[in-house]
């Protein structure tokens, strides 16, 4: 993080403090004593670093993975009056939100998956729900050989998981599941959400930024917790 830059490792520890803290960027930019500019390039050199710091997921045969969709707001960036590409949809009058109730192509799709070694990934793949290609995307790469995974009713998921190679696929209503069927990959959606909160809108360009950063946030602190317990996590038994 610090190659390259012309700022002392004190600033740096000072906005990595401040970004835990959930400062704004104007207030760690008064704190390091940077323009506004140079704080958001720093908010993203710090996303990124930790996001290539992130423990590859691990499976062994038969690890219990957890998989499931996040839908946060889709937020476009830029200028649209000057933009070289169409927008996929008219920007929201007056700064407000999305409006429409439900899942829709104003949402932006993040698959997320947990293990019982207490690795993650969060990865986004698309805009409103996810289809077969979304999820293929989702997991490509990720080693589903021999695992026991878990995830919600949508039909998307039953294809994809076959073809990584999945022992065993169980599904669950995600209205009725309990700790034991989505227990991890919710608290990994908790964790997920907190991490963003203090950001106030992440534009979706940069999502997977935030996404790489908190999820390494989440392993950490994950095993700082099973190194404390001095205990291992149990894996969920299944019927």
């Amino acid at each position: 993080m610090l190659a390259l830059s012309r700022l002392g490792a004190d600033a740096w520890s000072a906005y990595v403090e401040g970004m835990v803290e959930g400062l704004s960027l104007r207030k760690l930019a008064e704190r390091c004593g940077v323009c506004l500019k140079t704080s958001w390039y720093m908010r993203m050199r710090v996303c990124s670093v930790m996001g290539s710091r992130l423990a590859p997921f691990r499976c062994d045969p038969g690890t219990s993975v957890q998989i499931d969709e996040k839908y946060p707001n889709e937020s476009l960036s830029g200028n649209r009056d000057r933009a070289r590409v169409k927008m996929p949809r008219e920007p929201h009058a007056n700064g407000h939100g999305v409006t429409k109730r439900g899942l829709s192509k104003l949402k932006a799709c993040v698959l997320t998956g947990v293990n019982d070694l207490g690795d993650c990934f969060c990865r986004l793949v698309g805009r409103g729900r996810a289809g077969n290609e979304q999820v293929r995307a989702g997991i490509e790469g990720v080693p589903l050989a021999g695992a026991v995974v878990s995830t919600d009713e949508l039909s998307s998921y039953v294809s994809p998981l076959s073809a990584a190679g999945a022992l065993a696929h169980n599904r669950f209503n995600s209205k009725v599941a309990g700790e034991d069927e989505l227990g991890m990959v919710n608290a990994l959606h908790s964790r997920l959400e907190a991490f963003l909160a203090p950001f106030n809108g992440v534009s979706t360009r940069r999502l997977p930024l935030y996404l790489a950063c908190s999820s390494n946030s989440y392993v950490t602190e994950t095993n700082a917790r099973k190194a404390e317990a001095g205990t291992a996590w149990q894996p969920p038994r299944f019927r």
